[in-house]
């Protein structure tokens, strides 16, 4: 048993508890998408982004779209009564005539080494993000604004490892939370602690919904 599987609390397949045959199933299923949140109260930050992905990714693949109170009452139903803070994801893979809609509670968590983020470079003004194909996570799209309403403005460039050096600082977001980059392979970064602060702050007050 991985340790991934160890610290797994629950799982539900379209509002229950899944069997052996749907975890088979949904292990060896041709693809699906998935979104990822940290749930603390029975809330989470940029619900409507979360939802607003699954549906435009649902769209593509399977050709329908996902109802938000569909995905609310389930992620509701996998907590439970008894679960309040918990690493959350919202799996939509291939099921029959219809996709089949997965969640997994495990523990609460924060930024861990060789996660899936977003990326970006302070150049002392400005936060500049890789103009770049990429997936634009959650966490990105609720702080970019929110920074430069505190003056903290944003923009988009091609961006090279070569390059980093040059930053005051570099940091990476994702659904845990936001962490300094203190090397890129060979390469030592400085972290600016400023910087951390004002990104922590501004994310700290990131409003939450419940779900």
């Amino acid at each position: 048993m991985t340790a991934t599987a160890a610290e797994l609390l629950r799982i539900e397949i379209n509002g229950a508890s899944a069997t052996a045959d749907q975890l088979r199933a949904a292990a060896f299923g041709g693809f699906g998408h998935f979104t990822a949140m940290q749930v603390r109260a029975r809330r989470a930050r940029g619900l409507q982004h979360h939802v607003a992905r699954l549906d435009a990714a649902n769209r593509e693949l399977f050709g329908v779209g996902i109802d938000e109170q569909v995905v609310r009452s389930h992620i509701r139903h996998a907590l439970g009564d008894d679960i309040a803070d918990a690493s959350v994801r919202v799996h939509l893979h291939e099921g029959g005539d219809q996709p089949s809609l997965m969640v997994t509670v495990r523990p609460p968590g924060g930024m861990l080494p060789g996660s899936i983020t977003n990326v970006g470079c302070f150049d002392g003004r400005q936060v500049i993000w890789p103009a770049a194909p990429a997936l634009s996570g959650i966490t990105m799209q609720l702080i970019e604004p929110a920074l430069a309403g505190r003056g903290l403005p944003s923009a988009r460039a091609h961006i090279r490892v070569r390059d980093l050096g040059s930053f005051a600082g570099v940091f990476v977001t994702n659904a845990r939370g936001i962490a300094p980059v203190g090397q890129v392979d060979d390469l030592q970064l400085p972290v600016d602690q400023d910087l951390m602060q004002r990104l922590g702050q501004t994310y700290e007050s990131l409003p939450w919904d419940s779900i």
